[in-house]
């Protein structure tokens, strides 16, 4: 059997991914992993940083104990998305903490 036939085996497999398996929280938490990473891959050095990720750590904890976990969740990883995408055109290190700093749960 080549290696190409067992990629076809493998696409047949379900569409979730492994991200939707998660638990509530579990989200999250990888989610705020995804938005420090960025952080530092884009803003590496800048000193605004280290107080971002503070509030990312607030915002996940908010969300772990919020009444809907799940919904939290999905709107926080939106955000992640949202953000991502302003970190990759070039947005200011002060319009994504503004922008984080705002966020509300």
């Amino acid at each position: 059997m080549k290696g190409d036939d067992m990629g076809g085996c493998v696409s047949k497999q379900s569409n979730s991914t492994a991200f939707d398996s998660l638990g509530e929280g579990q989200k999250a938490l990888l989610t705020k992993m995804a938005f420090s990473n960025a952080l530092d891959k884009y803003y590496r050095g800048d000193a605004r940083v280290r107080g971002i990720k503070s509030r990312l750590g607030h915002i996940t904890s908010e969300i772990i104990e919020s009444a809907e976990p799940g919904e939290a969740e999905k709107k926080f990883y939106q955000f992640y998305n949202n953000m991502l995408n302003r970190m990759k055109s070039g947005e200011s290190i002060m319009a994504i903490e503004q922008l984080i700093n705002d966020y509300t749960v």
